[in-house]
């Protein structure tokens, strides 16, 4: 799905959840047309990471209970932001927030593609996601790429791009370390593409 990505990011474990099958965990962002894509990419013991078969692409609740991967855009002005989750199945979910954790909505947006591929050292999940209504060519947004990963015990771990919280939490703003425009992707502490 991506073709010239803007930015490669990479994600880190949460100090209290590390995952020591992940060697490296990856994500190229880049904007096509009118959708943000994304690959997502782990390398290490995939064979020892939980990774359901494909199915249909539905809305669905609680991905973030097993492997999947997030993003999380804030809007133009305030504090209200959208959490968008993308399951290797295809299964999927977006929330509109008002604030840090308040108004949880449903947000409505086209059907995300998804597609996930894996071998015994890589796993990659790649995500074509409309670009937000709010992006206006004069503005930036925040923008925050996380996921959690479940190991074949059970345990889940919590990669983002940063982590400001002692504990696990991708609603944090601080995790939002990216900016989103209409010509590209960009660390906070750069001018956007």
């Amino acid at each position: 799905m991506i073709r010239l990505p803007s930015l490669c990011a990479v994600l880190q474990p949460h100090p209290s959840a590390p995952c020591v099958d992940i060697a490296s965990f990856d994500v190229d962002i880049g904007i096509h047309a009118a959708s943000l894509s994304l690959r997502y990419r782990l390398t290490g013991a995939i064979d020892r990471i939980r990774v359901p078969a494909p199915a249909s692409p539905v809305r669905t609740d609680a991905l973030w209970q097993h492997t999947c991967f997030e993003l999380f855009v804030g809007g133009a002005e305030g504090d209200a932001y959208i959490e968008c989750n993308f399951a290797p199945t295809g299964a999927w979910a977006a929330y509109a927030f008002d604030g840090y954790r308040d108004g949880m909505r449903p947000h409505t947006m086209a059907v995300p593609v998804i597609a996930a591929s894996a071998s015994a050292a890589t796993l990659v999940v790649e995500v074509s996601v409309a670009l937000p209504s709010s992006l206006s060519a004069d503005r930036c947004l925040p923008m925050g790429i996380a996921a959690v990963v479940e190991s074949s015990d059970g345990l889940l771990s919590y990669w983002a791009l940063a982590h400001p919280a002692d504990r696990p939490d991708f609603h944090h703003p601080g995790g939002r370390v990216l900016r989103l425009g209409r010509g590209g992707v960009s660390h906070a502490s750069e001018p956007s593409a």
